[in-house]
């Protein structure tokens, strides 16, 4: 059984993502659900061609399908506000294989739009350190630095529509990065890398390291531990927690 509190409203605050995208909040189950406008439409629709039926408890046909949900539900994460007010979040799509996208919305006049090129093109924001990711992108300065999931190289990107992604770092390197942090004094990105170029059964070493914008080198700068997570750099970028 469902129930539906519209267009937020029952006591439902709305969220940052409620603004982006026309949804409704469906509580299933227990679980509270954003369903996008396409998936409103299409359960009256097919309730009613169901016509009215009787069943007994638990036993009925129900036009909501987990395959339905599924497939429409998006998944919305990673949103940051830029400097001139532009938003920007990831967006996982059932629809495209599970695809994380990165999407930009415009302060200036609302116009939402994929910054991530087509699916054919076989970018994919996802990053493999630690096995289950997080932090896979920085949106600053007018640009995107993301891992891309298929190459697991770092990747940068104007958000400019109509822009190409540009591999940052070596192909053969066998690094994974994640939680950028932009260092723009030294022209560099601060991130955590994790090093699997040992091979075999070696366990992979962990470091916070810089990636040189100009030239991709990698360079440690902190090693010893076997786990780093969400790194921060103070204002004047003199230290680092």
């Amino acid at each position: 059984p469902t129930q539906s509190f519209g267009m937020f409203t029952g006591g439902i605050r709305p969220c940052l993502f409620s603004l982006l995208l026309p949804c409704q909040v469906t509580v299933l189950c227990g679980v509270i659900l954003l369903l996008p406008a396409c998936l409103q439409c299409s359960a009256p629709a097919a309730q009613g061609a169901m016509g009215k039926q009787q069943a007994n408890l638990g036993e009925w046909d129900s036009p909501i399908s987990s395959e339905l949900i599924v497939s429409k539900v998006l998944r919305l994460g990673s949103a940051s506000v830029l400097a001139n007010g532009d938003i920007t979040w990831v967006e996982m799509r059932p629809s495209e294989q599970g695809r994380s996208v990165l999407m930009h919305r415009s302060a200036a006049d609302g116009a939402t739009r994929d910054v991530t090129p087509e699916p054919s093109s076989g970018f994919n924001l996802r990053t493999r350190v630690h096995e289950y990711g997080g932090g896979e992108h920085l949106a600053a300065g007018g640009k995107v630095y993301f891992s891309n999931f298929a190459d697991q190289l770092v990747y940068v990107q104007e958000l400019a529509l109509g822009s190409t992604p540009v591999a940052l770092t070596a192909a053969d390197a066998q690094q994974r990065f994640a939680n950028y942090v932009l260092d723009e004094p030294r022209d560099r990105l601060v991130v955590v890398c994790e090093d699997h170029s040992k091979g075999g059964d070696q366990e992979a070493s962990n470091s916070i390291a810089a990636i040189d914008l100009s030239s991709g080198t990698v360079t440690q700068l902190v090693t010893g531990h076997d786990f780093f997570s969400s790194l921060v750099l103070s204002p004047d970028g003199s230290k680092m927690a």
